[in-house]
């Protein structure tokens, strides 16, 4: 069953378009992560879908009910701020039950328990928000919304506030609270890193709308456009075109691939035409060869490994590598890659 549909949505500031005909569907307790630079619209979506600010035209569906109309506290969804919001006045017990109000005490008090067992805070119930550190005040952000039993649950940035040394083990902890409550979730962030350890499926979103959606290694490698591409890591693009023998041509030699060459958009490769082929640093090899085209120009330590610079022609291309090159060496370059990337060349 679709758990959120949204049809046509679009919103406005005044003249300014936030948000442009966008659709989206989300899937039983899928985590979705929306992924995008700042003002392209992900909070804003979060407000609509919350009912939080009014939408221009479309529709949102929870489990095929249209709730477009119906007022924040009638849609039952989980919000979960940067800030977590919490009461300062409010322990955490009364942080955890402050929705609740519908339920008889000793209701009340086995959810509470029930939250604090999940989220693991116990021992922790009478203190306040400021005697928490970063990390628990967030657990009781998460506990206080699944209280609720929510529909969805949507987090904005939750976890900017978090150490970067228990960031990661925080958000698989809180995955898999989700996957075992059976909560679908949609969150906000600008980090990559964070939207591949915590969703199920990515929404890149531009100016408004949604440009591509789908599991995150399908996204890297297979973006359908540079901006998905960059949007998602380091790339190089070649000048590339495929000849009448069906071999892909660049600066880096004569290649065949097995499967028929598209381009990101899904239709075939024309031949004999400029096109720009996609590669990851991770996806370039250097091999030390003192008659090699190609030379170091820089090195960058990155911890794993080392990021290159590396001219060719006249090109320079960013290459990654566990092993350490001096700068000013010549060098060879290789690649491992099935299949290529294509566009159309940006000319």
């Amino acid at each position: 069953m679709k758990t959120l549909k949204i049809q046509s949505l679009s919103s406005y500031y005044g003249a300014h378009t936030v948000l442009d005909n966008l659709n989206l569907e989300l899937h039983n307790n899928d985590i979705l992560c929306l992924l995008g630079a700042s003002g392209c619209g992900k909070t804003t979506l979060l407000k609509v879908i919350a009912g939080l600010q009014p939408m221009t035209q479309g529709s949102i569906l929870f489990n095929q009910e249209d709730v477009s109309q119906l007022a924040v506290e009638q849609r039952n969804i989980g919000l979960i701020f940067q800030d977590y919001a919490l009461f300062p006045h409010l322990s955490v017990r009364d942080n955890i039950g402050f929705g609740l109000h519908e339920k008889s005490a000793v209701e009340k008090q086995k959810i509470i328990e029930k939250m604090t067992a999940l989220v693991q805070l116990n021992g922790l119930l009478e203190r306040y928000p400021h005697e928490l550190s970063g990390g628990q005040q967030q657990r009781v952000a998460i506990a206080r919304a699944l209280a609720c039993e929510p529909k969805l649950l949507l987090l904005d940035e939750p976890f900017s506030n978090i150490d970067s040394q228990v960031r990661y083990a925080m958000m698989t902890e809180i995955k898999e609270i989700l996957k075992q409550q059976n909560i679908p979730a949609i969150f906000v962030t600008h980090s990559k890193e964070e939207a591949f350890v915590f969703a199920d499926q990515l929404a890149i979103m531009e100016k408004g709308k949604i440009v591509q959606i789908g599991e995150a290694s399908a996204l890297y490698r297979q973006p359908i456009n540079p901006f998905v591409a960059e949007f998602l890591g380091g790339t190089n693009y070649l000048a590339c075109h495929i000849n009448e023998q069906n071999q892909l041509v660049s600066i880096l030699g004569e290649h065949e691939f097995t499967q028929t060459m598209t381009l990101s958009n899904g239709n075939q490769a024309p031949k004999m035409t400029a096109l720009r082929w996609l590669l990851r640093p991770q996806h370039i090899q250097l091999h030390i060869d003192l008659a090699g085209s190609a030379r170091i120009l820089g090195r960058q330590f990155l911890g794993q490994l080392y990021q290159y610079r590396i001219q060719i022609g006249e090109s320079v291309l960013l290459v990654q590598s566990v092993e350490e090159y001096e700068v000013g060496l010549a060098v060879r370059l290789s690649f491992q890659c099935k299949q290529p990337v294509l566009f159309e060349s940006a000319e």
